[in-house]
């Protein structure tokens, strides 16, 4: 990001940022005009008697280096337990209803499969005996 970019931005809009270190690149920007522009000279000439004044320095001081950040000055207190104790209630009823629940699926669960398992015994039983009665011959004879 651009030194005057990053600056504007952390002056004005993210406040709660600061910039680090030196800039780590002086780049150099143009203008871009068509070929054979007219107003070209006069541009030139514009942008360094501008720069010969400091007028470019004070419209950076005035549009980059200014901040609009409210002042942060206010200490901020650091939260305490008493201040977070609702959140670990809320976790300990949410951990004891959910191994509740947990507890009653696996129940549940369990009764299912021995009421499966008791029906089966009773098909299972019920095709033996009528195996023994029933007559050897397919036709029933």
């Amino acid at each position: 990001m651009d030194t005057g970019v990053s600056t504007y931005v952390t002056n004005n809009i993210y406040c709660n940022l600061t910039l680090v270190g030196a800039d780590f690149d002086n780049g150099v920007f143009g203008i871009v005009t068509p070929k054979q522009w007219i107003y070209a000279q006069d541009l030139d000439i514009n942008i360094l008697s501008l720069k010969e004044i400091d007028e470019l320095d004070t419209l950076k001081q005035k549009w980059f280096q200014v901040s609009n950040c409210p002042d942060l000055s206010e200490k901020s207190t650091p939260i305490g337990i008493e201040d977070t104790g609702g959140l670990f209630l809320i976790f300990e009823v949410i951990s004891i209803l959910s191994l509740l629940l947990f507890i009653w699926n696996k129940r549940y669960k369990l009764k299912g499969n021995s009421f499966i398992r008791n029906c089966r015994e009773k098909s299972s039983n019920k095709t033996e005996e009528s195996a023994k009665t029933a007559p050897n011959n397919f036709f029933g004879l």
